[in-house]
């Protein structure tokens, strides 16, 4: 068991770390203040889009960081992306991007604000990114060090708003790891999860600056 002395001590290590997720996630709300503030603005809405989601996978999921090393890969793939489902009847695709982040290969399209697509059209480029993915990576088993096994992909599609999905719709977008989210959605999200982690944490860099004080 533990001495109290050495309780103390990783106790304070805990606060420790804890502090330093507390100023990422600070970084990170200013980051989320920024996005919203600029992408108001419909002169630059698409530029500021592309410049924060690509960037940022940490507003799609908390968790998620880009995996350093995989930009020729990424680039790669996201002209075999284009190549595969050119959107050249709609019109409506803004940009997209494939990223990688810890154990995720995501695919993220963002959809030109002000233009409606259906959850059908929506579902059809999204299978088709998935299929293009796999099969690329079928040609290419050495590629990202998977061993022949096809990575998990999860297909976002960022739009101005969400059209209902039925029962039937529901199941096979879950099934192809398929998601929609609005602009205004993503923000709100992304910014009650960092929120909600500084409100109910922000008590330990308190406790963490009496601890360093008396030392």
């Amino acid at each position: 068991m533990l001495s109290a002395e050495f309780q103390a001590i990783f106790a304070s290590l805990d606060e420790i770390e804890a502090t330093y997720y507390i100023d990422i996630v600070r970084a990170r709300l200013e980051v989320i203040e920024k996005f919203e503030t600029e992408i108001v603005d419909a002169r630059k809405q698409e530029k500021v889009a592309q410049n924060y989601l690509f960037d940022h996978l940490w507003l799609l999921d908390p968790t998620w960081d880009r995996v350093q090393g995989s930009a020729q890969m990424e680039v790669t793939l996201t002209k075999e992306l284009k190549r595969a489902c050119p959107d050249a009847i709609s019109g409506a695709r803004l940009d997209i991007a494939y990223r990688t982040t810890v154990g995720r290969h995501v695919i993220i399209e963002l959809k030109r604000p002000g233009l409606y697509v259906d959850a059908a059209t929506l579902e059809t480029q999204g299978r088709k990114y998935v299929v293009a993915v796999e099969q690329w990576y079928r040609e290419n088993p050495n590629a990202g060090g998977h061993l022949n096994r096809l990575p998990p992909i999860d297909v976002f599609f960022l739009v101005e708003t969400s059209p209902a999905l039925n029962d039937r719709e529901s199941k096979s977008w879950d099934a192809y790891n398929l998601k929609v989210l609005t602009y205004k959605g993503l923000i709100t999200n992304a910014r009650m999860s960092y929120q909600s982690y500084l409100d109910i944490n922000l008590d330990v860099a308190g406790r963490l600056t009496t601890l360093l004080d008396g030392i």
